[in-house]
Formats: structure tokens, sequence, C-alpha cells
């Protein structure tokens, strides 16, 4: 009897404990299915991270492809711009030469020309020069020697033929050279942008070198500029100072002349003298240009230097 009571006290216990283990087992059997749950939910979101990180990683290629791109075109045109440099650098030494070429041309004509005679000369205005021989050519006009005494003929009243032939201004081939050399220093327009406004902006407080480059390139065009109409000044007055003068010794001749025939020398000499004052007035106005020319000369090194 004790020992059946044994036997069930045994299988009552086996019975629980199984029941206990198994309950264990599938415990942890759930256990484990949430992990596998959760994994496969993490590889999931990996998985759709990895995606998004290979589309990013596109863009991201695509983008320095086009910046490779952008840098080989950059480069192209930077090429075409030495390129186009060095075309205008032959071309404004070749322009020079020309301008050198036809001055030097045009001088030795006006040079041989005292001494030519014309039976006639016929102005514009319906006068007759008989018998005109050149006594100096200028820019502007020429000198004749004639029949009834001494004129300055101006360009504008001259004949065509005389006129081409001495290329005088304001029609003449050095003239307009000269006015297109003067064209080519002026300094180029500055357009009123957004963009161009900072530029001045920050080269005014002295944050970018290459903008101040830029000032000085233009104010060194701009002296230069200025220097050349200098230059055009004091050879038109030194001209006219010169004609002055020439007309003074006419005059003293002429007077002398009139003295010896016996007749009135007073208004030759008279107009001697204002001659002789006309040109020092023009004379004295070529030394103030000759002044202001060297104090452009000291603000063109300077720039020049800055730059």
């Amino acid at each position: 009897m004790e020992y059946a009571k044994f036997w069930v006290l045994l299988f009552f216990v086996s019975v629980v404990a199984g029941g206990f283990t198994l309950q264990q087992h599938f415990q942890a059997v759930d256990r484990l299915n949430a992990e596998v749950l959760s994994i496969r939910g993490n590889v999931g979101q990996t998985n759709s991270s990895t995606d998004r990180l290979k589309q990013e990683w596109a863009k991201v290629e695509v983008l320095v492809q086009r910046l490779q791109a952008a840098n080989a075109k950059n480069a192209s045109l930077q090429q075409q711009r030495d390129e186009l440099k060095v075309k205008l650098r032959s071309l404004e030494g070749d322009f020079k030469y020309l301008l050198s070429s036809v001055r030097d041309a045009v001088d030795k004509v006006r040079a041989n020309a005292p001494g030519e005679v014309y039976d006639e000369v016929v102005l514009a205005d319906g006068r007759v020069l008989k018998s005109a021989k050149i006594r100096k050519v200028e820019d502007a006009q020429i000198s004749f020697i004639h029949s009834e005494g001494i004129s300055a003929i101006t360009h504008d009243m001259l004949p065509e033929s005389i006129r081409s032939r001495f290329d005088l201004a304001p029609d003449g081939l050095l003239a307009s050279l000269k006015q297109t050399d003067q064209e080519l220093l002026a300094p180029p327009p500055v357009a009123a942008s957004k963009s161009s406004r900072v530029a001045v902006s920050t080269s005014s407080s002295g944050s970018s070198s290459s903008d101040s480059g830029v000032v000085d390139e233009a104010k060194v065009k701009s002296i230069k500029l200025k220097m050349i109409d200098i230059d055009a000044k004091i050879a038109s007055l030194r001209n006219s100072a010169d004609s002055y003068d020439s007309q003074a010794a006419d005059l003293y001749i002429s007077g002398d002349m009139a003295k010896s025939r016996g007749t009135p020398a007073s208004r030759y000499w008279t107009a001697a003298e204002n001659a002789k004052r006309q040109a020092q007035v023009l004379r004295s106005q070529i030394i103030g240009l000759e002044s202001e020319k060297q104090k452009l000369q000291v603000d063109l090194d300077a720039a020049s230097k800055r730059r």
C-alpha cells in the first residue's frame, strides 16, 4: 500500500515537473520567435537604409560628374581666354605699328611740301590764290605765299586734292587712327549690377586684391588717355605758336621792304608784335600743360606699381 502511494506521488511530481519544463520551453520559443521577428524588422530597416544610401550615392556620383564636366569646360574657356589675350596683344601691336607708320609717312609728306608751287589754288569761298607756293603745312591748315601776300588757309577751304594729299584733319586718315587709338585706351563701361556693386564695395574695403587690380587698370587707362589728350593739345599749341612766329618774321620782312620803298611800315611791325605776343601766350599754355603731364606721369607710375 505504501509502495503504491510512492509511485503515485512520483508520477504526480513527474507530471508537474514536465508541465513546468514544457511551459519554460514554450516561453523560450516565444521569446525566440519575438527576437526573430525583431531581427527581420531590423533587417528590413537596414535594407531600406541601404537602398536610400545607394540612391544618395548615385546622386553624389552625378554631381561629381557634373563638377568634373564644369571644371573641364572652365579649363577650356580659360585656355580660349588666354589665346584671345595673345591675339588681342598682337592686334594692338599691329595697330600701333600702323599708326606709327602712317604718322611717319604723313610727317614726311608735309615736311617735303614747303616750296611746292601751284599756278592757282581755288578755295571753297571762290577766292583764287595765284602763283601759290607752300610755306608750311600744319594739321589743320596750309600757309601759302602767293601773288597778293601770305595766307594761312584752313583745311575746310582747301581743295579736296590738297586736303587728301597732306592728310589734313579732321577727316584725314591719321586723325581717324588717333581717335581709334584713344577709344582703345578708354576704360570699358561697367554695368551697374548688384554683383558689380558688391565688387566695388569689396574693393573699397580692401578685402579683394583682384578687384583692386581692376580698379587700378581702369585708372591707368584713364591717365594714359588724359596724357594723350595733353600731348595733342601741346602739339597743336606748338604748331600755332610756330605759325605766329613765322607770321611775325614775314611781317617784319614786309615792314622792312615797305620802309625801303618809302611806304608806311608801322602796320606791318604792329601786326608782327601782336603775332609775337600771341606766340608767347601759347608757349605759356604749353608750359602749364607740360607741368600737368608730369603730375599725371607720377600718378601713372603709382597706379602701375599698385597693380
